[in-house]
């Protein structure tokens, strides 16, 4: 999971450099997909599937579109793209770092094994250790 940090300058070069869409600003703010895994935990094909990185992939070609993950993201940031003769999910973050890159303030933190988004309550919390 990506974090930014108040040395946020709005400059989004993280959302125009992101190649899976991830990053959203809100409340003037880079917010991006929270790699909870819920995406890949509903998915009814197994077309979602965790990286080495900690993030998440989309097969394109298993996908059968039936957006089960957009509806289910707890954090509404998949959105149904087209894709050659059918509609695919995106903005699921695959941690691959761009965005933390390319920010010209390094505002974009990878918080993987430090923070963590619980999915009971909604938040972001520290991993205990």
């Amino acid at each position: 999971m990506y974090i930014t940090t108040d040395k946020c300058n709005l400059s989004k070069k993280c959302v125009d450099s992101c190649p899976t869409n991830s990053i959203r600003i809100i409340n003037d703010k880079a917010f991006s997909c929270v790699t909870c895994g819920k995406c890949m935990e509903v998915c009814p094909v197994d077309a979602i599937f965790k990286n080495r990185y900690g993030g998440y992939i989309v097969d394109k070609e298993k996908c059968i579109g039936c957006s089960i993950c957009e509806k289910n993201c707890p954090v509404s940031v998949i959105k149904m793209v087209k894709y050659k003769d059918k509609r695919v999910p995106e903005g699921i973050c695959a941690m691959c770092n761009v965005c933390r890159d390319v920010c010209p303030m390094g505002a974009r933190l990878n918080a993987e094994g430090k923070l963590r988004f619980n999915l009971e309550s909604m938040t972001i919390e520290e991993v205990k250790r």
